[in-house]
């Protein structure tokens, strides 16, 4: 019941009410109620979840207490923690509500009653996230060229030994890696034996590794359009070896493209374009289009090009937390884990992006 399965969409209404201790002995003073973003697949069904935040403290005994919400009241149990827990997360019970409805959570600790309440507003629970596993292609910022290379194409084999041993998960949770840019490709057979390059292309027609069209995180601007044909040329080549097909794009830490991009979908084939640009002043007025997936048409209106704009890829400086640098050292990079998925990732910033999306009346599902 610990898993999140299912993510909901909209920042709820907080309406807390705390009951100080009196107990100058107590670990933590009051509690806080916040509703999150997020159900968990419970024997009876989907259930929210609920955070509870021990304010003026922590709490390091195990607790006891109760939830009241839905019409049910249920007991909860909140284990010891010798770090001492500043939240602690309970799954609501009943069914998804339709209406803003009060939960109430009394814990009791050292003799002390502490109470809370908030208002828990009605949130979407069917929405499908799609994770793109990849690594942002940036050659000479962050590294020197060859280091960065060597990074790249140690991804390839990891991913693929990551891809075999998921083979038998779900389907939904089997693994999957983008290369993001042919460069990265182009490189990796080149240096790749015989073997090797069977194994990168197995693996390829397997749905393990998915290709993107273009050669690398180009500035379209500043291109004619021979340079911008160029930009997919190695990437159809390789396709066409092979006997595949290539039909997307991505294109990260680039302020904008150009529109000669939406006039070259008949002849490369590239029809959909995610967009993941840089932050902040850079990109201009750019954000307004995050999030507003568009059929980008070509000058002439003949050809068209699936336009979606995510947010941008900086954000993972955030997400990955302050253990893993943003940037190598002169020395031999190594691979770097996140270890916690769910914290670094899911819970918050998934969870309450996605109820942003649903406070704009997002409305794709």
């Amino acid at each position: 019941m610990k898993k999140h399965f299912a993510i909901l969409c909209f920042i709820c209404l907080l309406n807390y009410v705390h009951t100080y201790a009196q107990d100058k002995n107590s670990n933590f003073g009051a509690i806080v109620l916040q509703p999150t973003v997020a159900y968990v697949k419970a024997t009876d069904g989907n259930r929210r979840i609920l955070r509870i935040v021990f304010k003026d403290g922590k709490s390091f005994n195990g607790l006891t207490g109760t939830v009241n919400f839905n019409g049910q009241i249920e007991k909860i149990n909140i284990p010891a923690d010798n770090a001492g827990l500043e939240s602690f997360e309970i799954s609501l019970p009943g069914a998804p509500i339709k209406i803003n409805t009060q939960a109430k959570v009394e814990v009791n600790a050292n003799g002390q009653t502490y109470t809370a309440t908030c208002i828990v507003s009605p949130a979407r629970p069917d929405w499908k996230v799609y994770v793109l596993p990849h690594s942002h292609v940036d050659i000479g910022y962050t590294n020197v060229q060859a280091k960065v290379l060597k990074l790249h194409m140690e991804n390839i084999d990891e991913s693929i030994e990551l891809a075999k041993k998921t083979v038998g998960y779900p389907k939904e949770a089997q693994f999957k890696w983008t290369t993001e840019a042919i460069w990265v490709v182009e490189n990796y057979l080149q240096q790749a034996d015989a073997a090797k390059k069977q194994r990168f292309w197995d693996a390829v027609k397997k749905g393990w590794i998915s290709l993107d069209g273009a050669y690398g995180n180009t500035n379209t601007s500043l291109t004619d359009s021979r340079q911008l044909m160029k930009m997919f040329a190695e990437g159809q080549k390789l396709a066409k070896q092979q006997g595949i097909e290539i039909h997307t794009m991505f294109q990260g830490d680039v302020p904008g493209a150009s529109w000669g991009l939406a006039a070259q979908s008949e002849q490369t084939g590239i029809k959909y374009f995610l967009s993941g640009p840089n932050a902040s002043d850079r990109i201009g007025k750019l954000a307004q289009w995050q999030d507003k997936p568009f059929y980008w048409l070509s000058p002439s209106g003949k050809q068209k090009l699936l336009f979606w704009q995510c947010q941008p890829y900086s954000i993972g400086y955030a997400l990955k937390g302050t253990k893993i640098p943003n940037f190598f050292t002169i020395e031999d990079p190594k691979p770097f884990y996140t270890g916690k998925p769910t914290e670094n990732f899911l819970n918050p910033y998934l969870f309450e992006y996605l109820g942003g999306l649903e406070e704009k009346a997002f409305p794709i599902t």
